[in-house]
């Protein structure tokens, strides 16, 4: 992420566990995909991983099997000939902004079936009342691209262009828009449909505990009855499989910022003396690390004894998963 062989940060605990553990490949190469394939999920043949149902479970225990897809606002900025998009933590979203907006939208676009609601300001889901036939491209893809070759595909795909450019006029038009506007501050141009579908079946066992304030990890927790809690900086005792899932690092990566993916680093070297030091002290057993890359770092404490791995550095470590 970062831009110079001089912008690498240092971060010693995790240069160790990654430099003693043994590294192998796994399914997975970004944070959503990763995360279906610790809880043993394929992603359909034709069509999204279930990505937004899965995260109305995380945030509603009593979830319905209704069709959902994640419509997050997101800013276009023109780039020559084409529309660049950001996703929204360019566009610092107030709540009594969103909830306006979700209203709007709700109003204009209930005779197509559509249901808008938000988890938080920047992440919002889209409840369906019939599941369309399009199959959709993440956010995390598209963020700082033109967004043209990214929409939805599929049988309903034209009909969706053009809901996408409907909801794309009644924003600009927005009060809220226009205060935005008025202020100076960058416009809530649109929205990113992704990761439709229903809750999929989940076999229990993989994880008996999910520690996570994210909302894909905690529905996939709970779809698995494992025992869901929300992140604590003091790591968590106990007996099982514990999963714990930050997305801190994701957000810069998506808006391509290396100065805040260093500070959100340099953030989280704390935690990461914790997880060594529990290690070393026979706290848990194993660690398995997912940078979410397509591969995963395994390390115990007896692997920690292993004085003829060098500690290697994170810029090399970094510079191997480019």
């Amino acid at each position: 992420m970062p831009g110079s062989a001089n912008d690498y940060p240092s971060c010693p605990s995790l240069e160790t566990l990654l430099s003693k553990a043994d590294k192998t490949t796994c399914q997975g190469k970004d944070p959503e995909s990763t995360l279906f394939s610790l809880f043993g999920i394929h992603k359909p043949q034709h069509g999204d991983w279930p990505s937004a149902a899965v995260s109305h479970c995380g945030i509603q225990a009593n979830s319905d099997q209704a069709f959902r897809l994640h419509a997050d606002p997101v800013m276009l900025r023109p780039d020559m000939e084409r529309l660049l998009l950001f996703p929204a933590d360019a566009l610092d979203i107030e709540q009594a902004e969103a909830d306006s907006l979700i209203a709007l939208i709700n109003d204009h676009f209930q005779d197509d079936g559509w249901q808008l609601q938000s988890i938080t300001p920047k992440q919002w889901l889209l409840r369906l009342s019939d599941p369309p036939a399009i199959i959709t491209c993440p956010l995390h893809e598209v963020a700082g691209r033109s967004m043209l070759p990214f929409l939805p595909k599929g049988k309903d795909a034209l009909r969706w262009h053009g809901l996408l450019n409907e909801a794309q006029m009644l924003l600009f038009n927005a009060p809220v828009n226009l205060a935005r506007r008025e202020a100076g501050r960058p416009e809530i141009a649109g929205l990113w449909l992704w990761g439709g579908g229903q809750s999929p079946s989940v076999t229990a066992g993989n994880w008996t505990r999910v520690a996570s304030d994210q909302p894909l990890a905690r529905g996939l927790g709970r779809l698995a009855g494992a025992s869901v809690s929300g992140w604590k900086e003091e790591l968590p005792q106990g007996e099982g499989d514990l999963l714990l899932y930050r997305e801190t690092l994701f957000p810069p990566v998506m808006m391509g910022d290396p100065m805040e993916w260093t500070a959100r680093l340099q953030a989280l070297v704390p935690w990461f003396e914790q997880l060594l030091d529990g290690l070393r002290h026979g706290c848990w057993s194993r660690l398995l690390l997912y940078p979410c890359n397509g591969h995963s770092y395994s390390v115990s404490g007896t692997a920690l004894r292993r004085f003829w791995r060098r500690k290697r550095s994170l810029q090399n470590f970094l510079l191997d998963a480019s």
